[in-house]
């Protein structure tokens, strides 16, 4: 399915797993001053495809499946941010010394068709990959 994205849209995240702590409203805090939405993704929502998520258009409620995934990893995930809101983005936790999210994905064609726990899967197969072959 291919993903629409318009020229200018607004920045979204959608966030998931995150605990209601101080590091989280620092994180939302950050995003919303910078004009991004901000979407907690709810358990019964972990079935929905990320474009769903997002609300793109093509991309279709499926709604609870016999397999329901009921919970996934710590996780935000980035749409409609240009190079400097990402890298700003990034700066931020460095520059706020607030603990990084390990699990950070931006909206692509490819994963957008994919539920939070297909782009968990491969978001720790990569992390994990990365820090073999560090330590090689």
């Amino acid at each position: 399915m291919p993903l629409h994205m318009p020229k200018m849209i607004q920045p979204q995240v959608l966030l998931f797993a995150f605990r209601p702590e101080e590091r989280t409203m620092r994180i939302l805090r950050y995003l919303t001053s910078q004009g991004v939405s901000v979407r907690t993704v709810q358990a019964a929502e972990l079935n929905e495809t990320l474009g769903y998520l997002f609300s793109l258009p093509g991309y279709e409620k499926r709604g609870s499946l016999d397999c329901l995934t009921r919970s996934v990893p710590e996780m935000l995930v980035m749409h409609g941010f240009d190079q400097a809101m990402l890298d700003d983005f990034l700066r931020f936790f460095r520059a706020e010394d607030v603990r990084r999210v390990e699990l950070k994905a931006v909206l692509t064609p490819t994963n957008a068709s994919w539920t939070a726990a297909e782009l968990s899967r491969h978001l720790q197969a990569e992390r994990d990959a990365m820090r073999k072959r560090n330590r090689a």
